[in-house]
């Protein structure tokens, strides 16, 4: 029980990090940059402890801009001009490649990866940005709400951002997980896999003989990246489970 607590505490403490919404500054806060990276790494080590994988993650992903003079500001690899999001969109147009490496998901198709890389991509570009994800999560912390209202709130975001077909093919569900004999509920592709294992599939992925220097990345920079958004998923699953009602 204790643990379980613990872990509620944790995944709701990392969601409000990022979920929370802040209206764009016209003049960049480095020293709110600074302090909500130092957060987002804490949450992150307390919930994944300090393995190497999530000792990489936080070396290379923080919050911030990707120039002084930019007003925009996002998730992105540290000391480099990379958001989240191109690190995703670079992988994406990887596709081939990640279809040969992958080993647990024989069954996965190309419509699946690229559904699953836009609507992450997506996520990624508005965490800290977008009051309905705000909305969202704070529905989530009600253990009145059930999954089919919270999915109504996921498609607002989805088609606020005229991405209707996402709205249809990203949702929660509740699907019985023969294996372990549970109840499982998280974001399902296509009502298909749980976006949880598609992430973990794809970070099991070696990239240190892919040619990456040409575009200014090291493999190191991908495994944060893909590593962050498997702990994404976690405590987003997590959170899910906790509130929702059968």
């Amino acid at each position: 029980k204790v643990k379980e607590t613990k872990n509620m505490n944790l995944s709701t403490r990392l969601k409000d990090l990022l979920f929370d919404f802040v209206p764009s500054n016209p003049v960049p806060n480095k020293k709110y940059y600074k302090e909500l990276t130092q957060d987002i790494h804490d949450a992150l080590l307390d919930i994944g402890s300090h393995t190497p994988d999530n000792i990489n993650c936080i070396n290379h992903v923080v919050f911030g801009s990707i120039n002084e003079r930019s007003e925009k500001a996002q998730l992105k690899i540290a000391q480099k001009n990379f958001f989240l999001t191109d690190v995703l969109k670079y992988v994406k147009s990887k596709l081939e490649f990640v279809n040969s490496a992958k080993e647990y998901l024989p069954e996965l198709e190309n419509t699946d990866l690229v559904t699953f890389f836009d609507a992450t991509i997506t996520f990624s570009h508005y965490l800290k940005r977008d009051q309905t994800l705000y909305i969202l999560n704070e529905e989530l912390k009600k253990e009145t709400y059930n999954i089919e209202q919270i999915n109504r709130f996921l498609k607002v975001f989805f088609i606020s951002k005229g991405l209707a077909d996402l709205s249809e093919s990203v949702c929660f569900e509740r699907i019985r997980d023969e294996n372990e004999n549970r109840v499982r509920a998280g974001i399902t592709i296509n009502h298909g896999y749980f976006a949880l294992d598609i992430i973990q599939e794809i970070e099991n992925i070696e990239w240190k003989d892919v040619d990456l220097l040409s575009i200014g990345l090291v493999a190191n920079e991908i495994d944060a990246v893909m590593r962050f958004f498997s702990l994404f998923y976690l405590i987003l699953e997590e959170g899910i489970n906790e509130c929702s009602q059968p």
